[in-house]
């Protein structure tokens, strides 16, 4: 048997790499001969960012009121997951990306089964190496090394 969740997420959102994260979990402790089917589905936060992203810190200033509000609201994400094995690198994190191309990746990714993989994947670059995932150069390298 065949369970299927639909994913609706965008890259830059943390909350959606921890739902993911604890989902995972969830079922893992389930111990269940049930087949697990992921179906991602794209979101953007910024539908209007510019194609290259944004300078982080000008873009959370502006989004936020303040970097200092912006870093505070970081280190909540931190705080509240610690528990979940999720290492949040805000402090490599240049820019914050257009998630367009990551979106179109993981959907070519799902047309080879890999979808899920290739999702990790993308929040891992964004989230724990702070690359800028707007930059065809590191999709290109993700989608090298995992299609």
């Amino acid at each position: 048997m065949t369970l299927t969740i639909a994913i609706t997420s965008d890259f830059i959102c943390p909350w959606c790499l921890v739902a993911e994260t604890r989902l995972n979990q969830a079922i893992a402790q389930l111990n269940s001969a049930v087949e697990i089917e992921y179906l991602w589905f794209p979101f953007e936060l910024n539908p209007q960012m510019p194609a290259a992203g944004m300078d982080r810190k000008a873009y959370r200033t502006g989004k936020f009121g303040s970097w200092e509000y912006s870093q505070g609201l970081d280190a909540k994400t931190v705080q509240a997951t610690q528990a979940d094995n999720i290492n949040f690198r805000y402090d490599l994190m240049a820019v914050t990306p257009n998630t367009l191309k990551a979106h179109r990746l993981t959907w070519f990714a799902g047309n080879q089964g890999k979808a899920t993989e290739m999702a990790v994947r993308i929040f891992n670059a964004y989230f724990t190496e702070g690359r800028n995932i707007s930059d065809v150069e590191p999709l290109a390298t993700l989608a090298a090394l995992h299609l």
